[in-house]
């Protein structure tokens, strides 16, 4: 089943296209990549999936209706949650108050601890639930990102660049991560620059350059096209 569909979309800032005529399906249950060369209009897909930016043109489709117009909270409410490249958890608050904010907008009583226990064991804090938030590592600060983000077990995760400054042990255990919440049921689209990274979570990518989806399938197969090579390491072909 088709999850997430794109058709046409694009967005302009002044006469720039930072994504032209983007489309993109993404099955439920799927982790898709979405790679490229710096400015190739990435994060700017990823935040106009998650309403962040309106469309300038084109259609987004969430589960069979479209949310082109939808704002940002009433997508989170349908399942959509999106984990941004910085932290912007509240430091001076301990790992458990951050999350007890973000679901106590959902759950009371036994049941706010229980979704917090829970939440915390899946990001692997549970030994730093009272810690402050400013005093962990960088790593375990986007961990405590993710499980903000999930908090509310959403059906579509959208992550931006989330090993971005991580050692290459923490971002083999976002790899991990990511591929527990997978295996739990939500559906991951990634931006990220990470090679290694990418082939332990995605079976799909998609390169995107101009704004678009320039190739798609698995990777191995699409870094083996010499057009690809050429957007990554040179002078690549224009789309007409």
């Amino acid at each position: 089943m088709t999850l997430l569909r794109a058709r046409q979309l694009t967005k302009r800032f002044g006469g720039h296209a930072a994504v032209d005529r983007l489309d993109l399906s993404i099955e439920a249950g799927e982790i898709r990549c979405l790679i490229g060369p710096n400015g190739a209009g990435k994060s700017t897909a990823l935040a106009l999936l998650a309403g962040s930016l309106s469309p300038s043109a084109g259609a987004i489709y969430f589960d069979g209706s479209e949310i082109s117009n939808v704002a940002a909270h009433d997508r989170a409410k349908r399942g959509i949650s999106i984990k941004f490249q910085l932290p912007s958890v509240f430091p001076e608050l301990s790992v458990r108050q951050n999350l007890k904010i973000a679901l106590s907008r959902r759950y009371l009583g036994s049941e706010l601890d229980d979704r917090i226990d829970e939440t915390l064991d899946l990001v692997e804090l549970s030994d730093q639930r009272g810690k402050l938030a400013r005093v962990l590592s960088h790593g375990q600060k986007q961990w405590l990102e993710f499980g903000l983000a999930i908090s509310l077990k959403p059906r579509l995760l959208l992550l931006d660049e989330p090993t971005a400054g991580m050692t290459p042990e923490e971002t083999e255990r976002t790899g991990e991560l990511v591929l527990r919440l997978n295996r739990s049921g939500v559906t991951v689209v990634a931006v990220e620059h990470d090679m290694q990274f990418v082939r332990q979570i995605a079976r799909t990518v998609s390169v995107l350059h101009l704004g678009t989806v320039f190739s798609e399938g698995r990777l191995n197969d699409v870094l083996a096209n010499e057009d690809v090579k050429k957007i990554y390491f040179g002078e690549a072909p224009r789309h007409g």
